[in-house]
């Protein structure tokens, strides 16, 4: 690969991998970790203690789909480095609610029936994504590859090899909240006040990755926490428990007064 490629898509990378948008990040600035009163408890939300909270046992809101056919469309494909143009297969994904999202599945699959089976695979498990945050998604594209995971704009972006890993890990779920997170939450509330003053009230973050990137990573890193905390905590240990109440206690508060439909998690 020519190094002026390579340098396009390490850029990219790092921009999708820290970001679901491009926004200003002139803020982002972490407090150093000996000036906090507590040290964060987590390394960051794609941890075995949290792997749990969400399980493929649990409801969704997932309906059906409905194949739409291909046509060209320009997708994001970090692999090139740029939006590509493909000719997709188009399936609406249909949630409870009135919700539909479109899938974009990569043609690089065989052909309709593959495409088919990842798009309902990945649809299914997002609807065990609380309603609130999955209606702000509107195209799911899903490529071969092991490329990560990524939320951009009001995308979410899966890389077959690499959502594979997360299903055996057992930590599909918490993935996509925390992607959903970003497409959600970050563009309405990282510069909000209240979040903010949550953010300054509380005795530090809740992950080592929040901390080192408090504008971009705070509030999807917290937001799967939030869940186990307020409704999952039979399926979390009393130090986990602790953990979390006693580092972020107003982003707790923060999150229950945006009234979000948790929707199927509540159920």
């Amino acid at each position: 690969m020519k190094p002026i490629k390579c340098l396009v898509l390490f850029f990219l990378l790092f921009l999708l991998m820290e970001s679901s948008s491009c926004d200003s990040k002139q803020n982002d600035t972490p407090v150093p970790q000996n000036e906090l009163p507590i040290v964060p408890p987590f390394s960051n939300s794609n941890t075995k203690q949290l792997n749990d909270i969400i399980n493929p046992q649990d409801p969704t809101t997932f309906i059906g789909l409905r194949y739409k056919g291909q046509e060209s469309k320009s997708i994001l494909d970090v692999r090139f480095g740029r939006a590509t143009n493909m000719n997709p297969y188009l399936f609406d994904a249909i949630f409870q609610n009135g919700l539909i999202i479109e899938i974009r599945v990569n043609p690089e699959f065989s052909d309709q029936i593959v495409a088919e089976e990842q798009a309902e695979k990945y649809a299914r498990i997002l609807g065990r994504v609380p309603l609130g945050a999955l209606g702000y998604v509107n195209f799911i594209n899903i490529h071969a590859g092991e490329y990560g995971l990524f939320a951009w704009n009001q995308e979410i972006l899966i890389y077959k090899g690499s959502g594979e890993n997360h299903i055996v890990n057992e930590s599909i779920e918490e993935v996509m909240v925390h992607e959903a997170a970003h497409v959600a939450f970050d563009n309405l509330y990282r510069h909000e006040s209240s979040w903010n003053s949550a953010q300054d009230s509380d005795p530090t973050f809740i992950s080592r990755y929040a901390h080192d990137f408090p504008e971009r990573e705070d509030l999807a890193e917290s937001f799967p926490f939030y869940i186990a905390y307020r409704f999952r905590q039979e399926r979390i240990s009393n130090e986990v428990l602790e953990a979390i109440e006693k580092a972020i206690p107003n982003r707790i508060l923060f999150f229950d007064g945006l009234g979000i439909n948790m929707d199927p998690i509540d159920r």
